[in-house]
């Protein structure tokens, strides 16, 4: 994981450790679109509501994971293990949910 940043449906960013050169405030306003668009339709179809969300592109990929009224946004290398990326985030996710 190269970073990881918290937004909310806004696209607030809260807390941010990412690399210097990312914009973080411009990226996190497009991905809650992203996941707005995926709430909105996963609701029309009634289908549940979304945990995890992943776009890839040929240099990175972005993992989104909801935490209740937040998101949790894990930026990745392309190559990265997916198995272990998910299994890192499941941690991550019920630590922060406990506190």
């Amino acid at each position: 994981v190269d970073g990881a940043f918290y937004t909310n449906y806004e696209g607030l960013v809260n807390q941010s450790m990412v690399p210097a050169d990312f914009d973080t405030a411009m990226i996190a306003a497009s991905l809650v679109e992203v996941c707005r668009f995926a709430a909105s339709d996963m609701d029309s179809l009634d289908i549940g509501q979304w945990q995890h969300i992943m776009i890839e592109n040929k240099k990175r990929k972005f993992m989104f994971a909801l935490l209740g009224d937040k998101i949790l946004v894990a930026l990745c290398r392309h190559d990265v293990n997916l198995g272990s990326l998910k299994l890192k985030l499941s941690k991550i996710i019920d630590a922060l949910r406990k506190e």
